[in-house]
């Protein structure tokens, strides 16, 4: 596998999109963390099991990329991280629709495609869906 680096988002943040697959991921040098739009699992992890326990859907495709199995099917964004690294993915998979966990909900007005946003407090989950398209 072979990465290309797309940008610096800022010092030790780095984007980078795996040229066979066209995965994009975002990899903070600071907290030693990845952010991906795309659920995964470790290239060790178990596919089949994700599916049986019904964590990802039985049709979800999936594709192999820097150490990593991704769920291609599935975008879940919870930082601006993950969607700076949604923006630059290309690997056919889905990137609309995606689900927004937690405070990132109060960015999402400047968001340019159809997303269920999911705001997350101590005692409540609200669900929005802002309709439109890119």
């Amino acid at each position: 596998m072979t990465k290309t680096l797309i940008m610096e988002i800022e010092p030790y943040v780095k984007l980078y999109r795996c040229n066979e697959t066209g995965i994009a991921w975002v990899e903070d040098g600071r907290s030693g963390n990845s952010y991906s739009p795309h659920p995964n699992i470790s290239s060790t992890g178990s596919v089949t099991g994700m599916k049986q326990q019904g964590y990802w859907n039985k049709a979800d495709r999936t594709v192999k990329a820097h150490g990593f199995i991704f769920n291609t099917d599935q975008s879940i964004i919870t930082n601006q991280y993950d969607e700076i690294a949604r923006m630059y993915c290309r690997c056919g998979g889905k990137h609309n629709g995606c689900w927004y966990w937690g405070d990132y909900v109060d960015n999402i007005l400047n968001f340019r495609g159809p997303c269920e946003v999911v705001y997350h407090t101590e005692n409540t989950i609200t669900v929005y869906t802002k309709a439109g398209g890119e």
